[in-house]
């Protein structure tokens, strides 16, 4: 009985030890991420394993596919504003993605240049910065006829700041009603992996003119300084008006400074063709920094 007893307890401890050996295999759960897009805006996620499949809890939010081309992303769009939850399968497992939409706050403004001419100007009233922007505008007539829709490219929209390109057309072609033309954002594009900041008042720019190193030019030479010790970008846009003060044309000057940099650029501005009645100019400089 004792010998049994024995055997008994040494079997029992046996397999406690065993017990102790065997790796316990639990489910694997579910990594979870969060992500804020702007509508319009269009991007990819991927853990570099094939996607099994991909999923958006709201498409009318969210839409999500997998990648036609490249079998490891998983593509994602910005449809409006709320939230979605987008699930991706992998053989490395699945990824939820919390993706909330914001709607995109922009103020468009056409504005009459000239014959042929149109200024868009556009203030960010989100609290973002993009680096580029497409408008969406619509040219037409005095009864309302469409004459022209198509996309202009826009850049440097920091948040609470205005921005400026030019739309050019055949006024031989057709004659346009500004005040019945239109313009939207309609998709913008940004880094999701940086944190941009405003450095425009880092930008010292010190701006000299001159009327008669070139006859027919306003000659207009800026020297910009660069007063931090990030890198920037942007853009000088130079606003061109008459006697009457009103705006007749707008020239962008590009900015890529390094940290404490200087750059000189010289613009010429035509005042015996194209800007006759140029009087003066004013200097609005938008600029930020990108850090990863």
């Amino acid at each position: 009985m004792k010998k049994m007893m024995k055997r008994l307890v040494s079997f029992v401890v046996a397999l406690a030890m065993i017990a102790t050996v065997i790796p316990v295999v639990n489910a694997e759960a579910a990594t979870t991420k969060k992500m804020t897009l702007y509508v319009g805006e269009a991007v990819y996620f991927t853990d570099y394993g094939k996607v099994s499949s991909v999923t958006s809890s709201k498409k009318s939010v969210v839409s999500a596919a997998k990648d036609k081309e490249n079998n490891t992303h998983a593509n994602l769009k910005a449809k409006k504003a709320g939230t979605s939850t987008v699930t991706v399968k992998t053989k490395y497992g699945t990824t939820k993605i919390k993706v909330t939409v914001k709607k995109l706050a922009f103020d468009v403004k056409l504005t009459q240049l000239s014959e042929g001419s149109v200024l868009v100007s556009v203030k960010n009233n989100t609290k973002q910065a993009f680096d580029y922007a497409n408008v969406t505008y619509t040219l037409k007539g005095a009864d309302g006829e469409i004459l022209e829709k198509d996309k202009k490219l826009i850049s440097d929209l920091l948040p609470g700041k205005t921005s400026y390109t030019t739309i050019s057309y055949s006024s031989y072609s057709f004659t346009i009603d500004i005040n019945q033309c239109s313009g939207k954002i309609s998709d913008v594009s940004r880094s999701l992996s940086a944190t941009y900041k405003d450095r425009s008042s880092k930008v010292a720019i010190t701006d000299t003119e001159d009327t008669q190193i070139n006859p027919g030019y306003s000659t207009i030479t800026l020297k910009m300084e660069n007063k931090s010790s990030s890198s920037v970008s942007g853009s000088v846009f130079i606003l061109l008006y008459d006697e009457a003060d009103q705006l007749i044309g707008v020239r962008p000057v590009s900015i890529y400074l390094k940290g404490n940099a200087v750059e000189t650029e010289t613009i010429k501005i035509d005042t015996e063709y194209t800007y006759k009645s140029y009087d003066h100019y004013q200097l609005k400089t938008v600029a930020y920094s990108k850090s990863y």
